[in-house]
């Protein structure tokens, strides 16, 4: 369904029917717009979906439900730089969970944006310090993409995390949403 609602939200702004849409893919599996500068991400966890749009410029979207039985302190080598790790653990327990999801929707948005996903080690990429409208240089794996990228939390429900990360600098975010119960936005 998520699939579908995305076409119909790319038919708006590519004046195009639904099912006439083309989707091209690159090499790690991103889709993208055949013959157009619209571009474009989803994520969805549980029962939320979200998705961003833009023009000209590469996205990336991930939010995420936390997961109280995750264990954070395993996974935390996969996803956090040495002094991310070593700040988590400084953490009251209570709080480890929501500074966790907090960066790997950063560092996931990130990497969907520039194309690459989780095939890109995020434990190298330092968010800790990012702030919005600051930029991060990131490289692709072949070191041909240096360049400033940004990322920026998202408004989420409770117990979410979610951000953006594109390739431009932005001033406002603009959130529409869709009633599940009602079908319209």
């Amino acid at each position: 369904m998520s699939h579908g609602i995305l076409r119909y939200i790319l038919s708006f702004y590519t004046k195009q029917h639904p099912q006439k849409i083309e989707f091209n893919y690159n090499e790690y599996g991103k889709p993208f717009l055949k013959n157009s500068n619209i571009q474009f991400n989803m994520s969805h966890s549980h029962n939320m979906v979200s998705y961003m749009i833009a023009l000209n410029c590469r996205v990336g979207i991930d939010i995420e439900l936390h997961d109280k039985n995750l264990k954070v302190e395993e996974l935390a080598g996969f996803v956090l730089t040495p002094e991310e790790h070593k700040y988590l653990s400084s953490l009251k327990p209570r709080d480890k969970l929501s500074f966790f999801y907090t960066f790997w929707t950063k560092k996931e948005a990130l990497v969907k944006a520039i194309g690459q996903g989780l095939s890109y080690p995020i434990n190298t990429i330092e968010v800790m310090r990012l702030l919005p409208g600051k930029g991060i240089l990131l490289n692709d794996m072949n070191n041909e993409l240096s360049q400033q990228w940004y990322c920026y939390e998202i408004e989420v429900p409770e117990n979410y995390s979610g951000a953006i990360g594109i390739e431009n600098k932005i001033d406002e975010i603009v959130y529409l949403e869709m009633n599940n119960q009602q079908n319209n936005f």
